[in-house]
């Protein structure tokens, strides 16, 4: 979010908020929030070259919709001229609905305020550059669909999903829970999830809505009292967004989370226990007979959920953004829902019931495995290795420590060229020559492409010799090899041994051997005719671990 400090405090933008990032040819909405006692009587809106604006409003109070009058600046492409059809505004939000163009990179929109002064008795809209303000953000070819689904709602022509009271864990004020759910919506007003029926008399622990302005709302209350927790930025901008309600019953505390980031708090000291009937509904709310509330003030959901998730306990920021782009199966006494295949009968209140899914563009992450460390023999360097299923990873960030405690980042490694992303895992690796430490720890600091990071757990290299019950990879000869090397490796009782060969990029190039061996010593050669010049890794796996080792090919 950016705000802008250089305009007098009785009249700018506060905030013009927009997604980090965009894909091309896709819709989008661009928030903007004027305040101050100067009203405006219009804006100078202008877009990155492509761009074209659908539709905007503005919204007077939080609450009241004002209709807006568009009109293209001639001579200015991607430039318009945005009034109100009703006279002057206050304090206000605007939202504008645009297509993105084909043009990658970074790019800005901007707003400036149009206000009427007298030009020889006539009133003429003039712009006020010095209340001027932008936005900065990147725009990227759209991420493909996979085979994750979507649960989809398109407003009033949907039904909402509702799942059976007994199923959810107890989400009573005295209890801990947590739920977490994705949205991606450009409705600005609606219904996510809900636990009310709409009568004021009964309680209701959860209702989580979009207000007229775009920005997210929790609401839990009893008869005659509600509480809240709001978003400070906006959630329908046609992105995914990450929502996450945690409730810690023993301490009286909520916490509100999108993307991993905390928003709102709400504290109840001794908070009253009561007992809630309803079922938890999807995309709307329901009355209480169980259909559909008819109610005109109720606005069903338009857009797509998905992975939601229900903890039977608090569960900490850190655990939160730890997991939340991890495919999950299962939560110990809780409900997860995914909606790639068809939901169980025994969970919904009207059994079988059809739900509309849609293949869609979020992405799950896959973490780093099988972190292995090794000391070389002859610089005494430490060769880090490593792989992941994961698709969607940026970069590998190497952390080490020689207290296990603190960790500085001692160098990186590229993710998955965009030409080399499949479903199967790439193998890394990463020498540290610096390290003279007899004990150092190791880490890596996974960084995605929206920006989220996943730490992996430390390894200790200890810089021991191999265990004498384990296959020993002693190396290949010669080295640095012209054509061909022989790598030898001993093996000191009966097991699988794996033996491959990789490239700098982290793509496997060769399969040597895949076998169970009896103790003995064992040589195989590796020919690289075909391969450039360059670095390699021999890697061999056995159950009892792994071990690699570097090979230069100098033709």
């Amino acid at each position: 979010m950016l705000f802008t400090g250089i305009a007098p405090a009785n009249a700018q933008f506060r905030a013009l908020w927009s997604p980090e990032k965009v894909a091309s040819n896709h819709t989008v909405n661009l928030f903007a929030q004027w305040e101050g006692r100067t009203v405006l009587d219009g804006v100078w809106l202008e877009l990155p070259p492509g761009w074209r604006l659908l539709q905007g409003e503005a919204i007077r109070r939080g609450v009241e919709r004002v209709p807006l009058r568009i009109n293209a600046v001639n001579g200015s492409p991607n430039t318009y001229r945005v009034q109100t059809t009703t006279g002057p505004l206050g304090a206000h939000d605007l939202i504008f609905r645009v297509s993105t163009g084909g043009h990658n990179g970074e790019l800005e929109w901007a707003l400036t305020p149009l206000m009427l002064q007298q030009d020889r008795g006539q009133p003429r809209l003039v712009r006020r550059e010095t209340y001027r303000a932008s936005r900065r953000l990147i725009q990227d070819e759209a991420m493909p669909l996979g085979e994750n689904r979507a649960l989809s709602f398109n407003g009033s022509e949907a039904t909402p999903v509702q799942v059976k009271r007994e199923v959810v864990p107890d989400l009573n004020p005295r209890a801990g829970y947590t739920i977490e759910v994705w949205i991606k919506t450009l409705q600005t007003e609606g219904i996510i999830l809900s636990t009310w029926d709409g009568n004021e008399d009964n309680p209701y622990p959860l209702e989580l809505v979009v207000d007229p302005a775009g920005r997210l709302v929790y609401y839990r209350g009893q008869p005659g009292h509600h509480q809240s927790m709001r978003a400070v930025q906006p959630v329908a901008d046609g992105k995914w967004h990450h929502i996450a309600i945690a409730h810690n019953g023993a301490s009286g505390w909520s916490r509100l989370l999108v993307d991993g980031v905390a928003m709102d708090s709400l504290f109840a000291p001794v908070p009253q226990a009561f007992s809630w009937e309803t079922p938890l509904v999807l995309g709307g709310r329901v009355s209480a007979s169980g259909t559909r509330a008819s109610s005109s003030n109720v606005a069903t959901f338009s857009g797509m959920l998905d992975e939601l998730r229900v903890w039977p306990t608090a569960r900490s920021q850190q655990e939160i953004r730890r997991s939340m782009h991890q495919p999950i199966e299962e939560v110990g006494g809780g409900l997860v829902l995914h909606f790639d295949a068809p939901m169980p009968e025994n969970l919904l209140v009207h059994g079988a019931e059809p739900l509309r899914t849609t293949p869609a563009d979020l992405t799950f992450y896959f973490p780093i495995r099988h972190l292995q460390a090794a000391e070389e023999e002859e610089t005494q360097a430490v060769l880090l290795s490593w792989d992941t299923r994961d698709v969607h990873t940026e970069a590998f960030i190497i952390e080490r420590s020689v207290d296990g405690t603190s960790f500085i980042p001692v160098g990186e490694v590229a993710g998955p060229r965009r030409e080399n992303r499949g479903s199967e895992a790439s193998y890394y690796t990463f020498l540290d020559s610096e390290s003279r430490d007899q004990v150092v720890f190791y880490r890596i600091r996974q960084r995605f492409l929206g920006g989220s990071e996943r730490l992996s757990g430390t390894i200790k290299l200890g810089r021991g010799p191999v265990p004498a019950e384990s296959t020993l990879l002693v190396g290949n000869f010669p080295n640095p090899f012209v054509r061909v090397t022989t790598i030898g490796y001993e093996v000191r009782k009966l097991e699988q041994v794996h033996i491959s060969v990789w490239d700098l990029s982290g793509q496997q190039v060769a399969s040597l051997v895949s076998r169970e061996h009896e103790p003995g010593y064992y040589r195989v050669q590796f020919e690289g005719d075909d391969l450039p010049s360059g670095t390699y890794f021999v890697r061999l796996q056995t159950p009892s671990g792994t071990q690699t080792r570097k090979m230069i090919l100098a033709k």
